[in-house]
């Protein structure tokens, strides 16, 4: 049951982080001086903590689950190390959009796309368990 618990508060820590990504990379396609303050707020106040409760509660999960000899989950932690950094690059580029009196719209479609490339391999990895 516990195992259960772990892994619902994790799947929605996810689901917090991963919404709050797009939400900063919509942002910045199409940036408002008059919500700026609040999108930062937002993902610092949320999105981050929604970021470190999902490595917790995942690393929780791979410890329960016996799972830090099998490869997949190696494969999965480099996805998640990037997505992570991904996310970092994203909260810099919204701390700059931020501080400028007119903002203009960045192009983040690399960041949508890396975002989902890594969604899509980190599923796929936990689901198959392939290595």
């Amino acid at each position: 049951m516990l195992y259960l618990l772990v892994k619902s508060a994790h799947i929605l820590a996810i689901i917090i982080w991963i919404s709050g990504m797009v939400g900063v990379a919509l942002f910045l396609a199409y940036p408002s001086a008059s919500i700026a303050k609040l999108i930062a707020q937002w993902d610092r106040k949320v999105t981050s903590p929604a970021m470190m409760l999902a490595w917790v509660l995942g690393l929780a999960l791979a410890y329960m689950g016996g799972w830090f000899g099998d490869g997949w989950l190696w494969a999965k932690l480099v996805a998640v190390f990037l997505l992570s950094g991904l996310h970092g690059a994203l909260s810099g580029k919204l701390r700059r959009v931020g501080a400028s009196e007119a903002p203009e719209g960045q192009n983040v479609t690399p960041f949508l796309v890396g975002l989902f490339g890594f969604v899509v391999v980190i599923v796929v990895l936990v689901v198959t368990k392939p290595f």
